[in-house]
């Protein structure tokens, strides 16, 4: 997941990396759900990501 978001960040239309940043916020939400406090530090950037968009 952390290699996903460090691609996003090379995609040159700002309009597409926005949705695929807000995509990988949703599936790390998902993904925070099934497994409890193990991806807490990902749904915190998940939340960053999120406010700064």
């Amino acid at each position: 997941m952390r290699l996903a978001l460090q691609g996003i960040y090379g995609w040159k239309d700002a309009k597409e990396a926005r949705t695929q940043f807000l995509n990988w916020c949703a599936r790390v939400r998902e993904m925070r759900k099934r497994t409890g406090e193990l991806l807490e530090p990902m749904a915190r950037t998940a939340r960053m990501i999120e406010g700064h968009l």
